[in-house]
């Protein structure tokens, strides 16, 4: 078993990184994400972490969601899986991302679903592949 904690510091790091990046290389620019957005951020970031948990139900040991000292916290039951933290990370980034860029910049916002989709499945075949814990997956992942 592996516990995962996701700091909610360095998501929210990320997710201002590249609204940055994107904001300074395109003309068509919506507003900049900054850190006075951080408590509208922090929600999408749990939110982001609940969906990442249940993308991961085959695995998902114990899951814990209320930020005690800004970690979001799982416990997969599958073996060392190097290279599957930044994935899951990045995978709770982008959900961010999407969802403040959707409704401002529409096509922005499907790249980012398109990445964010493509990282789940990356996720949940390592936890479903390395699990040793039958499980029911729920139809809609």
């Amino acid at each position: 078993m592996i516990t995962y904690s996701f700091s909610i510091d360095s998501i929210a790091q990320i997710v201002l990184a590249r609204a940055a990046l994107r904001h300074i290389l395109h003309s068509d620019r919506p507003e900049l994400l900054t850190d006075d957005h951080r408590p509208a951020l922090d929600i999408l970031i749990q939110r982001g972490f609940n969906m990442l948990s249940l993308a991961m139900i085959p695995a998902v040991v114990r899951t814990d969601s209320a930020p005690a000292e800004g970690l979001l916290t799982f416990d997969l039951d599958i073996p060392e899986a190097p290279g599957l933290f930044p994935i899951m990370e990045e995978a709770i980034a982008l959900y961010v991302l999407t969802c403040a860029y959707q409704g401002v910049d529409d096509t922005f916002a499907l790249r980012l679903r398109t990445d964010y989709d493509s990282l789940l499945r990356r996720c949940r075949s390592q936890a479903c592949l390395s699990s040793t814990r039958p499980a029911l997956r729920p139809c809609w992942l």
